[in-house]
């Protein structure tokens, strides 16, 4: 398994800590990029004698998962998504034993139908350990919910905003590149509005594409 970088032990040991001093419920706030799943991975990895569950956004995303764990970790672990928790029969909860959930993108778990699911699996298992994990904790489009707030009453191992991660070489400069990607339909449109327009005359208008070859634009005063 890839080993943890140094921000990433911070928070894996802050995770371990509040587990042993009885906190059953972790967010990590992170932002995309950051390496959220290496610790689910270590979890995984320094706890062999125990099962879990893992809840994703999509199939995708647990493949991704999957990868970075081996044989022996894939067996005590079982995966699944959101969007099939509302319908997700009681054997088939009763059948995960799970000791650890973790909850990738935690803001997910407040939606209005998926959460029935979710807390029908969390009230089954009050005894495991979860950890839930987002770069973006908060629901804009629902009242601006709190997710680390309302379910974890501040109990956060991580709360490492995008601006911070690039400050600390985390996460790289983002680059923005404007392109025009529709040259010719804003050529052709350009070239009617010139013909048509009542500050040229006839003898002296020229197409779009003339006046980017000679940088000359030619107005009737």
């Amino acid at each position: 398994m890839e080993q943890l970088h140094d921000h990433h032990q911070r928070t894996y040991e802050n995770i371990c800590r509040m587990y042993d001093e009885g906190i059953q419920r972790i967010a990590v706030v992170q932002p995309t990029g950051s390496g959220k799943s290496l610790l689910m991975a270590k979890l995984i990895e320094d706890n062999p004698d125990s099962r879990f569950f893992v809840l994703s956004t999509s199939h995708k995303i647990n493949d991704q998962f999957q990868s970075k764990l081996d044989d022996k970790m894939l067996k005590r672990s079982n995966f699944n998504i959101y969007c099939n928790m509302p319908n997700m029969k009681q054997e088939v909860m009763e059948s995960l034993q799970p000791d650890y959930i973790f909850l990738d993108e935690m803001h997910r778990a407040l939606a209005k139908e998926w959460s029935k699911g979710i807390n029908v699996l969390l009230n089954m298992y009050p005894n495991a350990k979860v950890l839930r994990l987002s770069a973006t904790p908060i629901r804009y489009l629902d009242r601006c919910r709190n997710v680390a707030e309302e379910l974890f009453g501040g109990n956060l191992a991580c709360d490492m905003s995008l601006s911070q991660a690039i400050l600390d070489g985390i996460l790289p400069m983002a680059r923005y590149v404007c392109g025009v990607y529709s040259f010719q339909k804003d050529e052709d449109s350009l070239n009617k509005k010139i013909l048509h327009s009542c500050n040229v005359s006839a003898k002296y208008s020229c197409g779009f594409s003339s006046l980017l070859d000679s940088s000359i634009i030619v107005n009737e005063i």
